[in-house]
């Protein structure tokens, strides 16, 4: 079972991002595939997470690359860039030194352009989008991401 995570708020322009992304990939209705939307990580979902073989959160990023893909597990050259409170990286260690596993955590981001107050994503983060939902969708059809990972550069 994967579940893929849609993270930002869609009422922050391209913060919306991670949202758009979960649903339409929610629509598709893959098998053995959950969506859900959120504004944030909230500690609440690390135990929720565990019953899932991969998830998979989609979400706006500051900087870095225009879109990235890459294993939490595999992450140390890694910065994240991110306006959350709790970021996917803080969320993966509170996840180990909590309860002693691991969760099998991909991020998948988008870097925004624009996060001011509205609800229109700009043309080029919705390109990106459509690049992570064709490269998720990868991933769920080979039951594997290793290799929709994409190099450090």
């Amino acid at each position: 079972m994967i579940c893929v995570v849609g993270t930002g708020n869609p009422l922050r322009s391209d913060d919306g991002v991670g949202p758009y992304v979960a649903a339409k990939i929610d629509a598709l209705q893959l098998p053995d595939v959950e969506t859900f939307i959120t504004q944030q990580l909230h500690l609440e979902f690390i135990d929720k997470f565990f019953k899932y073989d991969r998830v998979i959160l989609v979400d706006a990023c500051l900087a870095g690359k225009d879109f990235d893909f890459y294993s939490m597990a595999q992450a140390h050259n890694r910065t994240t860039v991110s306006s959350h409170h709790l970021d996917a990286k803080l969320f993966s260690e509170l996840a180990q030194r909590l309860y002693g596993k691991n969760i099998n955590l991909y991020i998948c981001s988008v870097k925004g352009r624009n996060f001011d107050v509205g609800d229109v994503i700009s043309a080029d983060v919705l390109a990106c989008a459509q690049k992570a939902i064709e490269l998720i969708c990868s991933c769920i059809g080979s039951h594997s991401c290793t290799k929709a990972i994409l190099p450090n550069k």
